[in-house]
């Protein structure tokens, strides 16, 4: 799973955590791995990867045997983008993968995707 934050946006990370618990107690995400994209670092009053793990609680929940990453990101140059995939193709178990971008869920099949980058 997917799920985009943005870094700078200090009054909604509230809302943002409560999206992702919905969404990392919905059965069919079950065993999912996590990649956090923390978008927006280039501002000046981000959080950091350490404040955002925080914000989310992430280390506060019971995650189980769940992955998960955070990974700082700039999606207007791509900064970030390229490490969080690599992160997320190296710890994914399933052939789907979920996408969460701007409160949409849509899915991607990965396993085409692979052929393309390996």
């Amino acid at each position: 799973m997917v799920f985009v934050v943005d870094s700078g946006d200090r009054d909604r990370i509230r809302l943002a955590r409560d999206e992702l618990n919905t969404l990392l107690n919905a059965e069919e995400l079950r065993d999912a791995a996590l990649l956090v994209l923390a978008n927006k670092q280039d501002l000046p009053k981000a959080m950091s990867s350490a404040e955002m793990a925080q914000e989310l609680g992430l280390h506060h929940r019971s995650l189980g045997n769940r992955r998960w990453h955070i990974q700082s990101a700039r999606a207007t140059s791509g900064e970030g983008l390229y490490e969080g995939l690599d992160w997320l193709c190296t710890n994914v178990n399933i052939k789907l993968l979920s996408c969460i971008c701007a409160g949409q869920m849509s899915w991607i099949r990965i396993n085409r995707w692979m052929r393309h980058t390996t």
